[in-house]
């Protein structure tokens, strides 16, 4: 597991498609809040997130000490863009 995630770090370009049906157990928030804390340190990547619902709603979906920490980096370094049919 370690190589693979030091691999979704360091990759150029990384997409998670519909990040909102993550399940956030305790592991996967830490892994997922560290891996978006060393996407955002890395100037140099491109990191595309998908989701079904805003930023705020999807930090709703985790432990109140990931939450706001995870949303500024959220509201800090992405840009929201909105599809509608």
């Amino acid at each position: 597991f370690d190589e693979w995630f030091e691999e979704l770090c360091e990759a150029d370009m990384l997409v998670i498609d519909e990040v909102d049906k993550i399940r956030f157990s305790d592991r996967t928030q830490a892994e997922f809040f560290e891996l978006l804390e060393r996407r955002c340190s890395n100037i140099y990547s491109n990191t595309i997130f998908t989701s079904n619902v805003p930023a705020d709603e999807l930090a709703a979906f985790m432990d109140p000490k990931y939450q706001d920490a995870t949303l500024r980096r959220l509201k800090e370094f992405f840009v929201p863009m909105k599809f509608t049919r």
